[in-house]
């Protein structure tokens, strides 16, 4: 009995285990196209089953077993996603047509739920040209598993050419420039003052994950800074953390007995918004500590502009 009662209880841990792993399925079917060469459709259907396969956690099922359902037929509407879905074992449908209008390519898509018949997302985007269709499918297939329009699936480096001009998006690494504008908080030093108001230029090159640059401050006296931050995602709302290396001249006109320059280190931390644009909303927060005679250490929180 006991041995029984053992396989049992093995038996229900996997049978929990299966339940709790369990992943969807997806189904990608063939892309229709109108009035496009059969190349660049094949190259551009490779290019979205790639990115959904490297992008969802979902099993993708494979190329042959679609084909195999659809018997060479084309699927163009919910009804046939959900039957093929069906056929296949998927639980969501990928549907994805293309159709030249003059020298530019429509693009439609969306994501059928297989089991409630019905659309989960979807959405359409016009390619200014063939050579485009690489970035929009990756677009598309970030959208589709991440369940969110072409809009909110936007990242640096995966902008088209319709929304840099515009939407002022931005396609690549840039320059920026910048004001911001906030507090110190004393901790130890700076004459034991409460707060004092400070000002920043900033100087940077915004790569895929770090920004660095260097920045000038107004805060007790004078500080020259280089810095180097690493963002953390390539999205609109992007969280930053990182650090610098100056130099610092603080006023201490009550007790100015002592050295008041020193190295200044910096530690940061922020948000940036926007960081798709070629303008972004600044909020930054540092932990200052300048290496002088006064040991004058601080908080340091602004908020500002760059572009």
């Amino acid at each position: 009995m006991a041995q029984q009662s053992r396989k049992k209880i093995i038996a229900g841990v996997f049978l929990l285990a299966s339940v709790l792993f369990a992943r969807d399925k997806i189904a990608v079917l063939p892309l229709h196209a109108i009035g496009m060469d059969k190349y660049s459709v094949q190259t551009a259907e490779n290019i979205l089953l790639q990115e959904i396969s490297i992008l969802t956690k979902n099993q993708v099922i494979s190329k042959m077993d679609i084909q195999n359902a659809l018997s060479g037929e084309a699927c163009t509407d919910i009804g046939c996603a959900v039957t093929t879905g069906n056929q296949v074992g998927a639980d969501q449908v990928v549907l994805c047509s293309m159709s030249a209008l003059g020298d530019k390519i429509v693009i439609q898509y969306m994501l059928v739920d297989v089991a409630k018949q019905q659309t989960i997302i979807g959405d359409n985007v016009t390619a200014e040209s063939v050579e485009a269709l690489d970035t929009i499918m990756k677009r598309i297939a970030a959208s589709v598993v991440n369940r969110q329009t072409m809009s909110g699936s936007a990242k640096v480096g995966t902008i088209i050419d319709n929304e840099e001009a515009q939407n002022y998006r931005r396609r690549e690494a840039r320059g920026y420039n910048g004001l911001s504008f906030g507090y110190l908080y004393p901790q130890n030093g700076y004459e034991k003052k409460d707060r004092s108001l400070t000002l920043e230029y900033w100087k940077g090159w915004d790569m895929d994950d770090y920004f660095v640059g260097m920045r000038l401050a107004t805060r007790e006296g004078i500080a020259g800074t280089i810095f180097i931050e690493y963002l953390t995602t390539q999205e609109d709302f992007c969280p930053y953390f990182g650090g610098g290396l100056g130099f610092h001249w603080v006023a201490h006109p009550v007790n100015d007995e002592g050295r008041n320059d020193g190295f200044e280190l910096l530690l940061s931390s922020g948000v940036r918004a926007f960081r798709t644009y070629n303008f972004q909303v600044l909020m930054n927060l540092d932990y200052t500590k300048t290496f002088n005679d006064y040991n004058d250490e601080g908080i340091i929180f602004t908020i500002g502009l760059l572009w």
